[in-house]
């Protein structure tokens, strides 16, 4: 199994948590074994989401790069993404 396909199961399974826990319909304990596991799975949701953004920000830098009028402002906004997240 691929980091992405990973990835793509780990955010299935925080979606399939959060709608589990909004239906109401379960006990103090189960809520509480859901709820772990939701907490457990949500920093690697949110570094995911943050990722994913840097990614689409740098995309649309990059395209801003070929307007006379907006290289400069792109591409220090492009290093400043890069220095944030170098891995993006």
């Amino acid at each position: 199994m691929s980091i992405q396909e990973k990835l793509s199961t780990i955010r299935s399974r925080s979606e399939e948590l959060s709608a589990l826990m909004s239906v109401g319909n379960l006990n103090g304990e189960q809520f509480t074994k859901l709820s772990r596991e939701y907490a457990e799975l949500s920093p690697i949701v949110e570094a995911m989401d943050e990722l994913e953004k840097a990614q689409g920000e740098k995309e649309d830098l990059k395209s801003l790069l070929n307007d006379p009028e907006m290289r400069e402002i792109a591409s220090e906004e492009l290093k400043n993404l890069n220095e944030k997240n170098p891995r993006s």
